[in-house]
């Protein structure tokens, strides 16, 4: 073979490898408690995709989406990739995108356990986080009217929102917009009142923000649908117990 000869073959066997896009990972470096989420942009998927027939499946510790496939033909796409696939154990992933089997994009990525906190004063001197993931719709069964809407990122904060009533009986809402965790199991944050201008004639400029007391919600350690909320207002403290609400 000449050396012509050996660049043509070389160049013809590079160009008929598969080429696979980078899939993205979101956030970069999960922990047991963060949605993962498998991302790729409109342009690494060769052609259109069926969001609603897309599929997930794992085995060991390969995770597969399966794009939906459109059954036509040369259709460029129009729709991101954004699939979440976890909270996932701690470990090393390995991840596929396919399109009608044919593969369109890899990952690999590790998920890291939680922290531990050590010495005295746990989460208050270590950075740690909680148990579990406490995002959902919470409520008292034996006082339905009010409730709490609760969102947890990972580790991170939980900002909430609080349904109640006023004194004079008129429906009212606070919010919890961040603080800390004191340990695995209690939030702590200030507790803030908005006020501002109907839906209509919204404008953004015309919010008023006040500070109004706090809030402390305490985690059940052993069961993940329970939790106590004490909620002080106006220097008035009520304690209330919480949990999870189904459907």
């Amino acid at each position: 073979m000449t050396l012509k000869q050996a660049l043509v073959f070389f160049t013809l066997l590079a160009s008929s490898a598969p080429c696979f896009s980078q899939v993205s990972i979101s956030p970069p470096s999960p922990n047991v408690l963060d949605t993962i989420r498998i991302q790729l942009p409109v342009s690494a998927i060769p052609k259109q995709y069926a969001p609603e027939g897309t599929n997930v499946s794992m085995a060991s510790n390969k995770i597969t989406v399966a794009l939906g496939s459109t059954g036509f033909e040369g259709l460029p796409n129009k729709f991101p990739l954004n699939w979440p696939v976890g909270p996932l154990p701690a470990g090393t992933y390995q991840v596929e995108v396919t399109l009608d089997q044919t593969i369109v994009g890899t990952a690999q990525f590790t998920v890291s356990p939680r922290p531990i906190p050590q010495g005295v004063g746990g989460c208050a001197v270590v950075r740690c986080g909680p148990l579990w993931v406490h995002t959902d719709m919470w409520w008292n069964p034996t006082e339905s009217g009010w409730g709490a809407s609760i969102v947890q990122h990972g580790f991170g904060p939980i900002f909430g929102a609080f349904f109640i009533y006023a004194a004079n009986g008129t429906a009212t809402w606070y919010v919890l917009p961040g603080g800390r965790w004191m340990s695995p199991t209690e939030f702590d944050g200030d507790v803030y009142q908005t006020q501002g201008p109907p839906l209509e004639t919204f404008d953004p400029h015309s919010v008023s923000v006040s500070l109004v007391g706090s809030a402390a919600l305490t985690f059940s350690d052993t069961d993940p649908d329970q939790a106590t909320l004490s909620l002080t207002i106006g220097g008035k403290t009520i304690q209330k117990s919480i949990q999870r609400m189904t459907y």
